[in-house]
């Protein structure tokens, strides 16, 4: 039987839109999956989460333009 595990990758970012005005993104994604697929599990993650984190921010941004 393989070990099972699990990964997480959270990424924050806070985006200035002027005047002291600021908004905060964040998003956490945890992927579950074999003890041997660790690596690969948390390139997904990570992949998953900064594009999220990305489009987010460049749909916000697009809107105090």
């Amino acid at each position: 039987m393989a070990n099972r595990a699990s990964v997480s990758y959270r990424l924050g970012r806070t985006v200035p839109i002027g005047s002291y005005e600021n908004f905060k993104i964040t998003c956490e994604v945890t992927l579950e999956c074999e003890e041997k697929e660790l690596e690969l599990a948390y390139e997904k993650a990570r992949e998953f989460v900064t594009t999220r984190v990305a489009e987010e921010e460049a749909d916000l941004l697009g809107k105090f333009d």
